[in-house]
């Protein structure tokens, strides 16, 4: 059932960096952020917690990142998600990586920003 405020998979990491970009003070380790995610069958409520900050080697050069991870209180059957936000290149994701239980994952890294 629709309730109203679910996001899916990919428009809740892009509101996850919209709200560290208007708070960047609330970003610090351990802090978590919560939403509601539509699944592929169903819906449920996905926790972002802030781990750590890293310093990351991407197409755009050296980086210092802030590394947070949904992972899920079910591990055998949901997708774990960690994400790398950049606060030098306006909080956006220069890595995102979806792990499935079975240990398969899609990571994605950054190549260029574009400003229009």
């Amino acid at each position: 059932m629709i309730k109203g405020g679910e996001q899916d998979r990919v428009s809740v990491l892009w509101e996850l960096l919209s709200i560290a970009r208007a708070k960047p003070d609330s970003f610090t380790q351990g802090s978590s952020w919560q939403f509601f995610v539509a699944g592929h069958r169903a819906g449920e409520p996905w926790t972002f917690q802030v781990k750590d900050r890293q310093h990351l080697s991407t197409a755009l050069g050296e980086l210092d990142t802030l590394h947070l991870a949904h992972i899920p209180a079910d591990k055998s059957s949901t997708t774990q998600v960690d994400i790398w936000l950049a606060p030098e290149k306006e909080w956006f994701p220069v890595r995102i990586r979806f792990s499935e239980p079975n240990g398969d994952y899609i990571e994605q890294s950054i190549e260029k920003i574009s400003k229009k």
